[in-house]
C-alpha cells in the first residue's frame, strides 16, 4: 500500500499544473492476486499491480481527461498538461458542473489487512479446502480464489480530497461429475468471512442432484432462484434502469415513473456504499460522499443515482455514484445494491410449488430490449424440477426471455438469509426469490 501522504502528494503535484483552469484528479492503485485450480490441482498463482491517474480538466464549458501509470513529476506534468490542452480544443458543452468543495465522510471498514495482504499459500490453502470438499465426493472441482487490495483518493482544485484502502475476496467453484454440473460462489471485503470448505460441499451436492437430466419442454415456469440467479437481474436493474443517464435519456423503466408503481409490492432495493453487509466504500470517483439511496421501496420507485453532472443538470444533489472520468461507463450506476430479504426459506419456496423449477444460476445474459429489461439467457450448473412440493429430478437447461421488470412484479416468495455476490467493482446483496410464470422459450441438450 502507498499510503495516504504519499498519495495525496502525487495529487497534490498534479493539482499544481492547474494553469488557469480547475482540475480534479483521481487515483487508484490496484494489487490483485489470483490462484486458479482445474481438475482438482492448483495450476496458476498470479499476480497484478495496476495505477491509473485521471485528470480532468475543466476551463469555461470546456472538460477533457488523460491518464497516466507512471506518477514521476515529469509523467504528472505532462498528463495534466494534456489534459488541459484537451479541454482548450474541445467542443464547448451545454453546461459543465463546477468541481465540488471538501467533503465530510462516514468512517467505513473497507479494508482487511488479512485480505488486502494475502499470499499465494494462503489462497492455495483456502482453493485446497474447496477441492478436498468437492473430492471427498469423487467429483472434479474447478474455480479460483482471488484478492485484491485497492487505493482509492480523489482530490480537486476546489479543495476536496478523499482517500480509502479498501479490499475484497471471491472464490468461485464449479464441479463436474458424470456429465452433471454445479455451482457455488461467495464475496466479501474479509476473506475470514468465507467458508471455503462449505462452498465446495455445496457445489458437489448441487453436482451430485444434477445428475440423469430430464429433457422437459419450454413454457412458463413457475421458478425459484437461487441468489446466484437473483444477482444476475439486480445487476441489470441497476445497469439499465437506476442510473440517471439512462433514466435521463429515456432509456430507463424508471423514467417518469418516480412515485409509481414499477415492481411489485413486495420489493424494496436501496442502495447503501457504507453498509459493511457488503462491500462498503465512502465515497465514489468524484469524491462525493456515499450514502443510502432508496431505489424503489414496496414496488414504488423513489430514487435514481446521480453524478455531479447529472445532478447539475436537473438540480439535483450527486448521490455519489461517479465512475471514474473517461471510463466505460456511460454515467451513474448503483453498485452496492441491496434487496430486502423476505421471511421465507427455500424449503418454504419449493414445499409451496405445485409445479415448477429450482434455478441456480443464470448464464450468458444478454440485453434483448433494455428499457424493459428483457434479458435472454440460460439456466446453468443445476436445473431441477419441482413437483408436488419437492425437487422431483434435474432436468435440462432452459433459454429464457424475459423482462426482469415484469418478473420482478410477481414474485411471490422472498427468502429470510442472504448473500453477497460481486467483488471487484462493488457487490449486491439478495435472497432467494420464487417468482410466478417465468418464460422458457427454448430446451437445450445437456
Amino acid at each position: 500500500m502507498m499510503g495516504r501522504v504519499q498519495v495525496k502528494e502525487i495529487l497534490d503535484y498534479a493539482l499544481d499544473q492547474k494553469a488557469g483552469c480547475e482540475l480534479e484528479c483521481s487515483l487508484v492503485l490496484e494489487n490483485s492476486a489470483l490462484t486458479r485450480f482445474a481438475g482438482g490441482q492448483v495450476h496458476q498463482n498470479v499476480a497484478e499491480e495496476s495505477a491509473a491517474l485521471t485528470v480532468r480538466a475543466v476551463t469555461g464549458k470546456r472538460s477533457a481527461t488523460a491518464l497516466a501509470t507512471s506518477f514521476d513529476k515529469d509523467s504528472i506534468a505532462r498528463t495534466a498538461q494534456a489534459a488541459i490542452e484537451n479541454a482548450r480544443r474541445s467542443p464547448e458543452a451545454a453546461s459543465v458542473a463546477p468541481l465540488p468543495g471538501p467533503q465530510v465522510y462516514a468512517a467505513v471498514d473497507a479494508y482487511d489487512p488479512t485480505t488486502g495482504e494475502c499470499s499465494p499459500s494462503e489462497r492455495v490453502a483456502n482453493a485446497r479446502a474447496m477441492i478436498d470438499a468437492v473430492e471427498a465426493r469423487g467429483i472434479d472441482a474447478y474455480g479460483s480464489v482471488e484478492t485484491q487490495a485497492v487505493e482509492a483518493a480523489v482530490a480537486n482544485t476546489s479543495g476536496l480530497f478523499a482517500y480509502a484502502p479498501l479490499s475484497s475476496c471471491s472464490a468461485v467453484v464449479a464441479t463436474i461429475g458424470q456429465g452433471a454440473y454445479g455451482y457455488a460462489e461467495a464475496a466479501s471485503r474479509k476473506i475470514g468471512d468465507i467458508d471455503f470448505a462449505a462452498l465446495g460441499r455445496e457445489a458437489a451436492e448441487r453436482c451430485e442432484r444434477a445428475r440423469d437430466a430430464q429433457p422437459i419442454p419450454a413454457g412458463r415456469y413457475d421458478i425459484i432462484l437461487l441468489e446466484y440467479a437473483v444477482a444476475d437481474i439486480m445487476q441489470f436493474l441497476c445497469s439499465a434502469g437506476f442510473g440517471a443517464t439512462a433514466y435521463r435519456e429515456g432509456r430507463s423503466f424508471m423514467t417518469g415513473m418516480l412515485g409509481k408503481k414499477v415492481l411489485g409490492d413486495n420489493i424494496t432495493i436501496w442502495d447503501d456504499g457504507l453498509d459493511p453487509a457488503g462491500m462498503p466504500i465512502p465515497f465514489d470517483m468524484e469524491g462525493m460522499p456515499k450514502r443510502r439511496l432508496d431505489l424503489v421501496t414496496g414496488g414504488v420507485a423513489r430514487g435514481i443515482a446521480y453524478d455531479v453532472a447529472e445532478g447539475f443538470r436537473v438540480g439535483a444533489l450527486s448521490t455519489g455514484h461517479a465512475f471514474p472520468s473517461g471510463t466505460f461507463q456511460p454515467g451513474p450506476v448503483p453498485i452496492n445494491a441491496f434487496l430486502k430479504p423476505g421471511s421465507a426459506t427455500l424449503g418454504d419456496m419449493i414445499a409451496s410449488t405445485e409445479t415448477g423449477l429450482l434455478v441456480t444460476r443464470f448464464h450468458y445474459t444478454r440485453a434483448v430490449d433494455p428499457k424493459r429489461v428483457v434479458i435472454t439467457g440460460m439456466t446453468r450448473d443445476g436445473t431441477f424440477l419441482v413437483k408436488k412440493g419437492r425437487v422431483a429430478c434435474a432436468v435440462r437447461n432452459l433459454r429464457f426471455t424475459e423482462s426482469y421488470v415484469e418478473a420482478m412484479s410477481r414474485v411471490e416468495m422472498i427468502s429470510a438469509d442472504t448473500r453477497v455476490l460481486g467483488g471487484r467493482a462493488g457487490a449486491c446483496v439478495v435472497p432467494a426469490l420464487k417468482i410466478g410464470q417465468f418464460n422458457f422459450t427454448g430446451v437445450t441438450e445437456f
